[in-house]
């Protein structure tokens, strides 16, 4: 079942790891991923955020809120289930001291 981890190409690429590890895998190699993640490879992470495990997703969502990603925020979150995204987007005002913002950046607060 984890053949893809196996190959020389994902075995150089810490990113083809996570998505390619079950669950607990994913778990295990979470802290390697978002360790000095930039907005690429968070790019490449995020359809990871639907991952069952509030520890995988959660970690993401905080590593996205980090970087300002508000529009891979709501592009991933997107179509998640609503008590999902209500927690997700909870997290995300939690760790980016705002909620995520839509379209163009705004100066102050509503």
């Amino acid at each position: 079942m984890n053949d893809i981890a196996q190959t020389p190409a994902a075995d150089s690429d810490p990113v083809e790891r996570f998505l390619a590890a079950d669950a607990r895998g994913r778990k295990t190699l979470l802290k390697e991923v978002l360790e000095g993640a930039d907005l690429e490879r968070l790019r490449r992470l995020a359809p990871a955020m639907r991952d069952p495990s509030p520890r995988v997703s959660m970690r993401l969502c905080a590593a996205i809120a980090r970087a300002g990603a508000d529009e891979l925020f709501l592009e991933t979150v997107r179509g998640v289930k609503p008590a999902r995204a209500h927690q997700l987007v909870r997290h995300f005002e939690r760790i980016a001291g705002r909620p995520p913002r839509k379209g163009e950046e705004t100066e102050g607060d509503d």
